[in-house]
């Protein structure tokens, strides 16, 4: 099957928080596949994701039983 990423472009000097598209999560995880920002460790991102500043952020789509492998 194909894998499903988002991508997400943050400029502003202040962090935001994002909230992804519910038909997007349920029942699935996003982890992150890339990102910019140098305090961000590896995490899966749920239903809301804080971005940092200036950064970047790539984001992958992955069945429960895919994430918990």
């Amino acid at each position: 099957t194909d894998d499903s990423f988002l991508l997400i472009l943050h400029a502003e000097g202040e962090q935001a928080e994002w909230i992804l598209p519910p038909q997007w999560s349920a029942g699935r995880k996003w982890e992150v596949v890339l990102s910019t920002s140098p305090d961000q460790g590896p995490l899966v991102a749920t239903d809301r994701i804080t971005v940092p500043v200036r950064s970047l952020m790539l984001l992958r789509r992955v069945s429960l039983e895919q994430g918990e492998a």
